[in-house]
């Protein structure tokens, strides 16, 4: 069959075929080597890299939050605990501040259990009935001091509870004159509901106002061991620029100071009587 061509173009026909089969292969390889990129390839596998990266940088910042948080935590920890320090060797009986002003109100760490509470005043009585119109008011007695059984207050995060009943013991002469408004003049007895304002208690106001002179004008009026119960348990709010404690809902204010182990706290309310409550901490 071979025998009427010549070999020389047996041997190109042979190597033409070969050549065939080679081209016919190569795409094969191709498409081998293109799958092996999608796996191994240089830019292919910068795609792996970049989520890599992204899950770096999402663990490091869950990390860093988690170790920040830790980290203030126990940052406010040691604080609170470097504060209630502060308070370890309180005296045995608190010195209440008979002045307790802004200027005067320290703030400091509140929570914690308090004792031995004690009461003192910066305005008496007298002032105000002066405050009211009533300069000519006179004091003949007053005073005061805490219910046996009461005298603490505990402060949690939020959280007062506060057990003090103050018993007050008071007489003040009233004039004549104090007795007249609007051009009309009270009875004695019509006048308590007015004095009780003044100083923020229940007050007995009879005639003669002077046992040593029966025929004096005006009144005496008495408060004979009149209770003030500043119990209270309830929420509490602190303002510590102003070191200001208000009680919720009710909203009463307190100026307060706590160091050395004594906790004192002022009554900023209207219409009472303006007592300053002192407490030492328990330990």
């Amino acid at each position: 069959m071979f025998a009427k061509y010549p070999l020389k173009l047996i041997v190109i026909v042979i190597a033409s075929v070969f050549a065939l089969m080679a081209c016919s292969d190569a795409p094969e390889e191709v498409s081998n080597q293109d799958q092996n990129d999608l796996n191994v390839g240089e830019e292919d596998a910068g795609i792996s890299d970049d989520a890599g990266d992204e899950n770096n940088d999402q663990n490091n910042d869950e990390n860093n939050d988690q170790n920040n948080d830790q980290n203030n935590d126990e940052n406010n920890d040691q604080n609170n605990d470097a504060n209630a320090h502060n308070h370890s060797q309180p005296p045995s009986e608190p010195e209440c501040m008979e002045v307790l002003e802004q200027s005067q109100a320290c703030g400091g760490y509140l929570e914690g259990e308090w004792e031995n509470g004690d009461v003192c005043t910066q305005v008496d009585p007298e002032d105000l009935f002066a405050q009211a119109g009533c300069d000519e008011a006179e004091l003949e007695a007053f005073d005061f001091w805490v219910a046996d059984g009461s005298g603490t207050v505990e402060f949690t995060d939020d959280q007062m509870t506060r057990d003090l009943v103050v018993i007050v013991d008071l007489d003040v002469y009233v004039p004549e004159q104090c007795l007249q408004f609007a051009g009309m003049e009270f009875e004695c007895h019509e006048f308590e509901s007015m004095a009780g304002d003044y100083v923020g208690l229940d007050m007995d106001c009879q005639e003669p106002a002077d046992a040593a002179d029966p025929d004096a004008p005006g009144c005496e009026c008495i408060a004979d061991e009149e209770e003030i119960d500043h119990s209270y348990d309830g929420q509490y709010e602190v303002d510590t620029d102003t070191a200001l404690i208000t009680l919720q809902p009710s909203g009463e204010q307190y100026y307060y100071c706590a160091e050395d182990g004594v906790l004192n706290m002022r009554n900023l309310e209207e219409g009472a009587l303006p007592l300053t409550e002192a407490f030492t901490y328990v330990p």
